[in-house]
């Protein structure tokens, strides 16, 4: 392969990646953004909420798992990894926040021992 060659390949790799940094980037900008509305509103999140959003939820998490899966066998994982590490702690940050949704607000609520304690505490 002559230089002139190698060199538009190098580019069109380089263009690729910055490509799909953005678009990573724009990701966990979106992923913060939920995170924090979800985190910001979880005092007034009901069994009801959840149960409205838990399917669509659920799907957003395993698109998302997909998603990371790809790019990280894909043949661009060295020039996004730093990036990428930033999407997976994000996601893991989304699938954390829904499991304490699902402990604190549709299961916990539904303990007797729980509602107890609570009961007891108020009373204080």
């Amino acid at each position: 392969m002559n230089k002139k060659a190698m060199d538009k390949a190098i580019d069109t790799y380089l263009d690729i990646i910055l490509d799909i940094q953005k678009n990573i980037r724009s990701l966990n900008k979106s992923i913060a953004e939920l995170y924090d509305l979800i985190h910001d509103n979880f005092s007034q999140l009901t069994k009801e909420d959840y149960s409205q959003i838990a399917d669509m939820y659920k799907k957003l998490i395993r698109n998302l798992i997909g998603l990371y899966t790809t790019y990280r066998t894909s043949h661009f994982y060295s020039g996004i990894k730093t990036d990428l590490k930033n999407f997976k702690n994000g996601i893991d940050d989304l699938q954390e926040i829904g499991k304490d949704i699902r402990i604190f607000i549709v299961s916990l609520p539904q303990n007797n021992d729980y509602r107890d304690l609570v009961g007891l505490i108020n009373s204080l």
